[in-house]
C-alpha cells in the first residue's frame, strides 16, 4: 500500500514485539527533487530531502493516506526516511530482492530505536 505512492521507493515495516508499526522508507529522490523544486524549497541531495521536515510530513501524509483503510492497530504510526536504496551489494536484500530483515534490522538498529524512544507516542 505505502509503496503506491509515486514518493516512495522502497519500504520496510517494522515493529515485531514492539508496541506499534513503523515503518523505514526510501525515498524515490527524483519524485521528491521535482516536489521540492515546484515547492520553492533548495533540496538537491538525498540528505537534504531526508533532513527536511516538508519532506518528511508530506511522506507521513502519503503513508496515512495509503493506510486509512486499515485498523487503528495496523497503521504506521512513525516513519524514518532513508539516504539510500536497499541493496543486494550491501547485503540487505536477497538476490531475488526480497528484505533481509535480520540485516536490516542490525544496519538501521539506531534509527529504529529512535522511531520508539520518541516522546510523542
Amino acid at each position: 500500500m505505502i509503496r503506491s505512492s509515486r514518493f516512495v521507493s522502497q519500504v520496510v515495516l517494522v515493529g515485531n514485539e514492539r508496541k506499534f508499526p513503523a515503518a523505514l522508507i526510501v525515498p524515490n529522490f527524483e519524485m521528491l527533487a521535482s516536489y521540492a523544486e515546484l515547492k520553492g524549497l533548495d533540496l538537491k541531495t538525498p540528505a537534504e530531502l531526508c533532513k527536511s521536515e516538508r519532506i518528511h510530513d508530506l511522506l507521513e501524509r502519503q503513508v496515512a493516506e495509503a493506510t486509512e483503510g486499515l485498523s487503528q492497530f495496523e497503521r504506521v504510526k512513525k516513519i524514518a526516511l532513508l539516504e539510500r536504496e536497499l541493496t543486494v551489494e550491501s547485503g540487505e536484500l536477497t538476490p531475488t530482492l526480497k528484505v533481509k530483515r535480520r540485516v536490516v534490522d542490525e544496519n538501521y538498529r539506531d534509527v529504529i530505536d529512535s522511531l520508539y524512544s520518541q516522546k510523542d507516542q
